[in-house]
């Protein structure tokens, strides 16, 4: 693991764009190998909510294990741990412990599944699904117009896979 300014960072670690870890606190936290933060999450380590009142601002690490996942505009509290193989739900805020291989989601996030069933019903969906593989499938890739609309009309009123 290596120290950016403090802040432990695992190998094969992607974190998006739009990403806030806390900066005035980096050294309070760590995040595990090949764990996803997608964008606009925040990860906090501080909380100055009282600091007019008492004078001071509560600070605590937070711990992100291996191999997880983190949704979109999720926000990690100071003090949180989430454990390895967990999923935190798009906008979810998390307060409290993630036990490893549950899927949080909501504000509060509270636990609604496993990561072994999410992943089960997935790869039972993608046997039924559209799957779009290869470059050229993603903006990133450089999807072309009839890409585009070729994806609409597959999807329909559904969902599929890219790769």
């Amino acid at each position: 693991m290596r120290a950016a300014h403090g802040l432990r960072l695992g190998s094969d670690v992607y974190i998006g764009p739009g990403v806030y870890i806390d900066p005035g606190f980096l050294w309070l936290i760590s995040i595990g190998d090949h764990t996803t933060i997608t964008t606009g999450v925040r990860i906090i380590a501080h909380d100055a909510s009282v600091k007019r009142h008492i004078g001071y601002t509560a600070v605590a690490r937070v711990v992100i294990g291996r191999r997880v996942y983190i949704g979109m505009g999720a926000t990690i509290l100071p003090g949180v741990t989430v454990g390895d193989d967990a999923i935190v739900g798009a906008a979810s805020v998390v307060h409290e412990d993630v036990e490893p291989g549950v899927v949080v989601a909501g504000n509060p996030a509270r636990v609604v599944g496993t990561t072994a069933a999410h992943v089960a019903r997935h790869a039972d969906q993608l046997q039924r699904s559209p799957v779009f593989q290869g470059e050229g499938w993603t903006r990133l890739s450089g999807i072309t117009p009839e890409r585009m609309d070729l994806m609409v009309r597959r999807l329909g009123s559904g969902a599929g896979y890219v790769r």
